[in-house]
């Protein structure tokens, strides 16, 4: 089981035992631990929000007990989706983004002011 907090970073229940994943991960300006997601092959994916805002976030993933973080990302994040390994969908106030993990590089996929949908 994984836990995301306040100020404490990641944990992890695993057998009774409790791991920790705090380092690299909280900071004086990201702090709150949000949309957190399991993938199937076992990487964690979460935002860590940055004080003050609500939508400028830190994109970290945690692998095999490795704590990663990623840039490149819109100037605000309202959600995503870790649909593998190396894919993300990453969405802002009017558009939605593909996001490439081993290039740390996004494309716009959708966008309302370029659509008949609503947003």
């Amino acid at each position: 089981m994984w836990f995301g907090s306040e100020n404490g970073g990641v944990f992890r229940m695993k057998a009774s035992e409790w791991t920790n994943y705090y380092g690299g991960i909280v900071d004086s300006l990201y702090e709150e631990i949000e949309n957190l997601q399991i993938l199937s092959n076992g990487d964690v994916w979460f935002f860590v929000t940055k004080r003050g805002y609500t939508r400028v976030h830190k994109l970290v993933r945690i692998r095999a007990g490795n704590i990663e973080t990623f840039g490149g990302l819109p100037a605000e994040q309202y959600s995503y989706c870790a649909v593998d390994e190396n894919t993300l969908y990453i969405v802002d106030k009017k558009s939605i983004y593909k996001y490439d993990v081993r290039s740390q590089s996004i494309t716009q996929t959708f966008n309302a002011a370029n659509s008949i949908l609503e947003s």
